[in-house]
């Protein structure tokens, strides 16, 4: 989904409640910024996993270290809710505009594990 299109679906839910204020315009580009850095992480997890090899000598022995796309990832999270938190967005908010991110994008993968 791309990032006009998330704030797009958060203006709306939140005007929807009555909660918009221009002022919420900077929070809302973290969001979208931080679920960028969020999907890119997991891009980049599925294609090279968990744990990389970070030996420069191929005769060595592999020597494997978490990647940092992980922490990088769990970071992006904890930014994203705590921007909700700001927005005044609760985790019941949070439950039900997932759902409506959802069904705008939903793909091949999401419909087979949904």
């Amino acid at each position: 989904m791309s990032g006009k299109k998330i704030r797009e679906i958060i203006i709306s839910y939140l005007s929807g409640k009555g909660n918009y204020q221009m002022s919420d315009d900077l929070l809302i580009d973290e969001v979208v910024f931080n679920v960028q850095v969020m999907n890119n992480c997991k891009f980049n997890i599925r294609a090279e996993g968990y744990k990389i090899n970070i030996t420069q000598n191929p005769e060595k022995e592999p020597y494997w270290v978490k990647s940092q796309d992980v922490l990088v990832y769990y970071m992006a999270l904890k930014e994203i809710k705590g921007l909700f938190q700001q927005l005044g967005i609760t985790p019941k908010d949070r439950i039900r505009l997932q759902l409506d991110m959802k069904e705008a994008d939903i793909d091949e993968f999401d419909s087979v594990f949904s």
